[in-house]
């Protein structure tokens, strides 16, 4: 009910769907055991269409799908998987908060897996960290590492109402194709103090549709191809103390 908080044991959960909402205030929380050596662990968890409920401090060998939720919150939690954290199609996750989580994968720094078209287990490299759509989502103080694109917004007919989005104090690593990919942002997108490291390219920004989509103090380090992507006739960029 609106309100409760369940505290999970340490143990295997397996798959978990949520299937009750939280209210404004009151909302549902699903509290893993922190600290514990033995952690509360699922193969996936999906927060489909939920509203006003928070997954925290859980761990999670598969992917946490938040497609259709509305203020919902996964924050303290450890992410295996090709696809991480995601909401990747209209109308994908609105005033969401993602927050302090480790999301991982094993995409190798090599020349052969970098890039779109790459080579590397197939046709193209396959992977993302934390792929969302949707307004007004929050995704911050996070540690994402082993992805094609480390956090990213969605392009062509998946970008949903993309504004006021904050994307800040992220630290990313072995992102083999973007670090961060602000694609298709439309009004008010935000993409400050994140560290990037061992990229392909920085910040993408492919296109910003008429923007403002604001870059400030972002720091790269071993950038291969480039620090910036402005194609396909990007416009409304602001970028300030990269």
């Amino acid at each position: 009910l609106p309100g409760d908080i369940l505290h999970l044991t340490p143990g295997y959960y397996g798959a978990f769907s949520a299937t009750r909402d939280g209210a404004p205030g009151k909302p549902i929380v699903i509290r893993g055991s922190r600290g514990s050596v033995i952690p509360s662990t699922f193969d996936s968890v999906s927060l489909q269409n939920r509203r006003h409920v928070i997954l925290e401090g859980v761990t999670v060998n598969g992917s946490v799908d938040l497609l259709g939720t509305d203020e919902v919150a996964v924050r303290h939690c450890v992410v295996n998987a090709k696809f991480g954290i995601i909401a990747k199609s209209p109308p994908g996750a609105k005033n969401c908060y993602i927050a302090d989580n480790v999301v991982t994968y094993i995409m190798p720094w090599v020349a052969v897996g970098m890039g779109h078209e790459s080579i590397y287990g197939g046709p193209a490299n396959v992977g993302e960290g934390i792929e969302i759509t949707g307004p007004g989502n929050v995704i911050c103080h996070n540690r994402v590492k082993g992805y094609r694109d480390c956090i990213s917004t969605m392009e062509d007919l998946r970008a949903y109402e993309q504004v006021s989005i904050d994307v800040y104090n992220n630290d990313l690593d072995v992102c083999v194709d973007d670090g961060i990919e602000a694609d298709f942002c439309m009004g008010n997108c935000r993409i400050i103090r994140n560290r990037l490291t061992n990229c392909l390219m920085g910040l993408s920004s492919q296109p910003s549709l008429g923007g403002p989509t604001y870059f400030v103090r972002n720091v790269m380090y071993n950038v291969i191809h480039a620090p910036f992507k402005l194609g396909r006739g990007s416009v409304g960029n602001v970028f300030l103390h990269n």
